[in-house]
């Protein structure tokens, strides 16, 4: 691809503007499914620090009459 003489031509006819023309759809898909996945992988993580943290401090019932011994 060269310069461009004219700049209102059609661009139908002058091919493909970027890489992979018609691939939008795979891509959309596999962002999608990886957005999927990192929301499951950071449930799964925050899930066991929470049950790592609640473990360190007690009980639930522990833990509740600590914060209402707080207030």
């Amino acid at each position: 691809m060269g310069p461009f003489d004219n700049w209102l031509k059609d661009l139908a006819d002058i091919g493909p503007i970027y890489p992979l023309v018609g691939s939008e759809g795979i891509w959309v898909a596999v962002v999608a499914l990886f957005w999927i996945w990192w929301h499951m992988a950071q449930i799964r993580i925050e899930s066991q620090l929470d049950m790592e943290q609640i473990e360190a401090i007690g009980e639930l019932e522990d833990l509740y009459e600590t914060f209402s011994e707080d207030s």
